[in-house]
């Protein structure tokens, strides 16, 4: 399952492991991509509850080998493009980006609070 951004600094924020969930409760490898990556880092210099959350992703994805896709191009529109063309479901908590999941019939869950997807 492709893990966008919104969902790994949401869960993060949190306190939700969501690579955890993703390959326990969905029975799924979890997946990022470099894009992702790079948007965590950028989002870690800020000194937010976000940045925060993205610098304890990314130190958790150093110590777990978490499945990492190079892309290219808009990081949404790999995720689509890739969820499509290998039939993998997505975890957003993006709105738009979901909706767009969604349109092309792919699988497209959210983290809730309680640390659900759905």
């Amino acid at each position: 399952m492709l893990i966008d951004t919104s969902s790994i600094v949401f869960a993060f924020s949190n306190r939700i492991d969501i690579f955890g969930i993703v390959e326990e409760r969905m029975d799924s490898t979890p997946i990022i991509t470099r894009g992702v990556i790079r948007e965590l880092r950028k989002l870690s210099s800020r000194k937010t509850k976000e940045g925060k959350a993205a610098k304890l992703a990314l130190a958790v994805l150093e110590k777990h080998r978490i499945e990492t896709l190079d892309d290219n191009g808009p990081v949404d529109d790999f995720i689509v493009r890739e969820a499509a063309e290998e039939g993998l479901g997505a975890c957003t908590n993006d709105i738009v980006l979901k909706g767009r999941l969604k349109a092309r019939g792919i699988r497209a869950l959210s983290v809730s609070r309680s640390g659900v997807l759905r």
